[in-house]
């Protein structure tokens, strides 16, 4: 657990260390690795890459991030911790969220550079359900993924679009805040774990005294997120979150191995019931270079999608019923999205195999159309 210290007046991180977050921001690199023995290494376009920079020795590591904590309002790599989680905004520069570890004896740290501005719709080529899922009033919304895939920046999206023409309450848990959200028509409060409530388990069971009509819970990690985000469903009330699950069919079988065996039925029927939308995010290098784009596959919870998902025996079926339903719900295959970005010329067949959950069937599909 993290312990603010107050932020000191005028603190900043050091001149190098604003250099080297300033080439991750100026070259839209999406993190920064910083460990000992290593140049500084930014990931662009999901690669890594070091600058032309010296490796960092082992005294300089620690100074730069004990000053970065300090910057940030948080105590100074406390030896009794292992790793630490918060948020930075620096100045002239925008926020990071930061990730600070020990590794073979040494500090280290990842940070995820967060724009200044949360993207648009339009900037994420998100696909037309996320308008959607801005007007919904209750259910369970699932974005997934892999880690630096964009879930969080879509979840923002979304919640600032809704932050923007709705009069409601919205609530974010988070473990640090990324973006922060504008509260231009709805009133937004963002708590942040370890620094605005002690734990996530405190902050959710104390989010429906908070009267959200939007509960967003950075990850669905633990039987207890699971079973709140349904409580919220159920209630009349809308959660969104974000699952490491590869597709729709990983995350309704994810989900079901959360709980024991015996009740897997009881919490598959209650996520069909509540379940609106699963939207898995893929980004996909751009046919020219740099940058990527995001391939999403959608399922929607149509009355077919429910009954799949209430049995476990089904499931498997997934992916053909989303194809099959595609058309009159929004909805759409990894393969089907894929097949489109081709068309459009923004990526490359060889990317879009690569990406695919069945490239000789995508393949295949391409020669016929």
């Amino acid at each position: 657990m993290i312990r603010a210290g107050g932020k000191q007046a005028g603190a900043r991180v050091t001149p190098d260390f604003f250099a080297i977050m300033g080439s991750a921001v100026r070259n839209n690199a999406s993190d920064i690795h910083i460990k000992v023995g290593k140049p500084p290494i930014l990931r662009l376009d999901g690669l890594l890459r070091e600058l032309n920079l010296p490796p960092l020795e082992e005294a300089r590591v620690t100074k730069e991030l004990a000053t970065l904590c300090i910057a940030a309002g948080v105590e100074p790599l406390p030896e009794q911790a292992s790793q630490l989680d918060f948020s930075h905004h620096e100045e002239g520069l925008g926020r990071f969220r930061c990730h600070l570890y020990r590794q073979q004896g040494s500090w280290a740290a990842t940070l995820r550079v967060i724009p200044e501005a949360v993207p648009s719709f339009v900037d994420l080529r998100l696909p037309p359900i996320a308008q959607s899922i801005t007007e919904l009033d209750r259910g369970i919304v699932l974005i997934t993924g892999a880690t630096g895939q964009g879930k969080s920046t879509t979840a923002a999206s979304i919640l600032a679009s809704m932050a923007k023409s709705r009069s409601i309450h919205i609530l974010t848990i988070e473990n640090p805040i990324e973006f922060v959200i504008p509260g231009e028509v709805a009133s937004v409060s963002q708590r942040a774990v370890g620094i605005d409530v002690e734990s996530y388990e405190q902050a959710l069971e104390a989010a429906f005294r908070e009267d959200p009509d939007v509960l967003f819970i950075d990850e669905l990690r633990s039987v207890k997120a699971l079973e709140v985000a349904l409580h919220a469903g159920e209630s009349g009330h809308l959660c969104i979150s974000t699952i490491h699950t590869a597709d729709a069919l990983s995350t309704i079988s994810r989900i079901g191995s959360m709980v024991a065996e015996d009740l897997r039925r009881s919490i598959l029927a209650r996520l069909a019931d509540s379940l609106r939308v699963v939207v898995s995010q893929r980004l996909v290098p751009l046919a020219t270079p740099p940058g990527r784009v995001l391939a999403a596959e959608v399922m929607v919870a149509t009355a077919t999608v429910r009954d799949v998902i209430r049995d476990p025996g089904k499931h498997k079926s997934l992916p053909s019923v989303i194809s099959r339903e595609g058309p009159a719900s929004n909805a759409q295959t990894f393969d089907q999205a894929l097949m489109t970005l081709v068309r459009a010329n923004l990526i490359s067949l060889d990317s879009a195999r690569g990406a695919a959950s069945n490239p000789d069937d995508l393949t295949r599909a391409m020669r016929l159309s």
